[in-house]
C-alpha cells in the first residue's frame, strides 16, 4: 500500500525528467533524497519502477503500469481538498497541434496531477487556427512557432528528421500534412532547396495518418525526431529540413504562476525526448543527392 503522496510526486518527476538529477530540482530535493525516495516506493509497492543507465533512468514494466495510477491518486487528493474547501478546480481551455500531443500532453498532466486547481480541457488542431482562437475559444496554445509572429513564450527547438525508405532514384513520394501546416512548408523548402524533385503521394489532415503511410512503405514524410514512433526508419540522402520552434501563447489574463509550471514541465518533457531521441537516431547526415529537376504536385 502506498502511504506517502509525496513518494508518488516524486515517482512522477523522475518518470518525466528521465533521470533521477533532472528530477531533483522540480521537487526540492537532492539526488540521494530523491533515490532515496524512489526506493521507498518501491519497497511499498513490492517491484521495482525504473532500470537504471548510467546517466538517465526509464520506467520499468511496473513503472509503466504504475504510472497514470499515480497521476490519478495526486489529482484526487488535491480535488479533494479543494473540496473540503468549497472550491472548484478552474479549467483551462489549452489548444495542442497533433505533431506535439506526445510531448504536451504529459506534461500537462504533470501539472494537472501536482495542482489539482486547474482542469485541463484539450482542443486539436493546426497552430495557426489554434492561435486565431485566443481568448474566444482557448486560453493557452501550445503550438510550432509561426513565421513572422513574434508573441508567445519560445519553449523549445526541435529537430524536424525525414522518415521512411527511399531508393534514392526519381522523384520522392511525400507524405505531408494539408496546406498551412508548418512542418510540412519548412520540410518542402529543404527539397526546392536541394533541387530534389518531390510528388505528394499521401494529404493528410493529422500526423497520424503520415506516420501510417510512413510505417507502410507508401511515402516518406518529415517528422519531429523527440517524437517520432521509434520504428519508424530515418530516410537518407534527403537534405536536412532543420529546426522549428516550440511556442506557447496565452490569453492575458492566464496567471503566469500557471504559465511557468506548463513550461518547466515542457522543458523536462523535452530534454527527456531529445536524450532519447539522440540516443536511438541513425548516425550520419543525409546527403543531398540528385541534380536539379522540376517539382511536381500530384
Amino acid at each position: 500500500m502506498i502511504n506517502d503522496l509525496d513518494l508518488v510526486r516524486t515517482f512522477l518527476a523522475v518518470a518525466e525528467a528521465g533521470s533521477f538529477t533532472a528530477a531533483a530540482s522540480g521537487v526540492y530535493r537532492s539526488q540521494a533524497a530523491v533515490s532515496q525516495q524512489i526506493r521507498r516506493l518501491e519497497s511499498q509497492v513490492g517491484a521495482r519502477l525504473f532500470e537504471r543507465g548510467r546517466r538517465e533512468v526509464t520506467l520499468s514494466h511496473a513503472g509503466r503500469r504504475l504510472l497514470p495510477h499515480a497521476r490519478q491518486l495526486l489529482t484526487a487528493s488535491e480535488q479533494a481538498r479543494l473540496a473540503a474547501h468549497g472550491t472548484d478546480p478552474r479549467r483551462i481551455r489549452v489548444g495542442i497541434p497533433d505533431d506535439l500531443a506526445g510531448l504536451v500532453m504529459p506534461a500537462l498532466a504533470e501539472v494537472a496531477g501536482h495542482d489539482g486547481t486547474f482542469v485541463f480541457e484539450i482542443v486539436t488542431g493546426a497552430t495557426r487556427e489554434l492561435h486565431a482562437s485566443i481568448p474566444t475559444r482557448l486560453e493557452i496554445v501550445i503550438g510550432l512557432a509561426i513565421p513572422r509572429l513574434r508573441d508567445g513564450i519560445e519553449l523549445a527547438r526541435l529537430r524536424l528528421g525525414w522518415f521512411g525508405r527511399w531508393n534514392g532514384g526519381g522523384s520522392i513520394p511525400l507524405a505531408l500534412c494539408t496546406e498551412g501546416c508548418l512542418l510540412r512548408r519548412q520540410a518542402l523548402a529543404a527539397l526546392d532547396r536541394a533541387g530534389m524533385a518531390w510528388h505528394l503521394c499521401v494529404a493528410a489532415n493529422s500526423v497520424g495518418v503520415v506516420e501510417a503511410a510512413i510505417a507502410g512503405g507508401m511515402a516518406v514524410g518529415p517528422l519531429l525526431e523527440a517524437v517520432a514512433p521509434e520504428a519508424l526508419p530515418h530516410a537518407q540522402a534527403l537534405p536536412p529540413p532543420g529546426e522549428i520552434g516550440i511556442r506557447m501563447y496565452a490569453d492575458s489574463h492566464v496567471e503566469q504562476s500557471l504559465l511557468d509550471r506548463l513550461s518547466d514541465a515542457i522543458h523536462r518533457r523535452v530534454a527527456a525526448c531529445t536524450r532519447v531521441s539522440a540516443t536511438a537516431r541513425t548516425s550520419g547526415s543525409p546527403g543531398r543527392a540528385g541534380t536539379t529537376r522540376r517539382r511536381t504536385e500530384r
